[in-house]
This record gives C-alpha cells, sequence and structure tokens, in this order.
C-alpha cells in the first residue's frame, strides 16, 4: 500500500517567499540583530543556534551586507526569543531592490 503524501500549499507559498524577498540591511535591522545576540549571550551562541557562520553575521552588523533574505531573518526570530513581528520589515524581491539601487545587477546581465 502506498501513502500518498499531499504537499501543503502553504509551505510551498513559504518556501517561495523564503528565496524570494529580502529586506534591506538598515539600523532597524541591525538593531533587531544586536537584540538576538544580547538574548542568545553572545555572537557564537547565536551562530550555533540558528545554523550561520559567525563570518555572515558579522558581515551583516558592519553593513557589508545589503539585504538580508527571508529565510536568515525566519532563522534569527524562529530561534531566539527576540519578539518581533517579520512582516512588520519591508520586504522586496530582487528587481525591486534594483530599482532602489540597494543591490546593482549582477555584470554582463541582461536584467
Amino acid at each position: 500500500m502506498t501513502v500518498r503524501v499531499k504537499e501543503d500549499k502553504r509551505y510551498n507559498n513559504l518556501r517561495t517567499v523564503w528565496d524570494t524577498r529580502w529586506t534591506p540591511n538598515n539600523e532597524e535591522f541591525r538593531e533587531l540583530l544586536n537584540a538576538a545576540i544580547n538574548e542568545a549571550g553572545n555572537l557564537r551562541r547565536l551562530c550555533l543556534a540558528i545554523g550561520i557562520k559567525q563570518r555572515h553575521i558579522r558581515r551583516i552588523r558592519s553593513g557589508h551586507t545589503k539585504a538580508v533574505s527571508f529565510r536568515v531573518t525566519d532563522q534569527i526570530l524562529a530561534r531566539t526569543d527576540v519578539s518581533y513581528r517579520i512582516l512588520d520589515l519591508p520586504w522586496y524581491t530582487v528587481n525591486e531592490l534594483m530599482e532602489l539601487g540597494i543591490w546593482k545587477p549582477p555584470f554582463g546581465s541582461a536584467l
């Protein structure tokens, strides 16, 4: 007997949002990140909890990273006790970020 597992549409929609939505790395987001680091105890513990290398979080904190993905933000909020609504942040697609001047199109691309 074969059991068919019906994929949940909400999960597929969330997976699509995870991979296609970005928020600008501004003061508001860095304050949120610092609150998560303080709640975890230090940067190393936060990175262990969310499964991200420390260098990536350091780049976000220093402002070198221009935008942060929905997936990373969700991991930070879900695995810490920081109370913040993820939908209160502004979310953009890649094309919208390029229109805003936050990202530049890759060299040689037709975008």
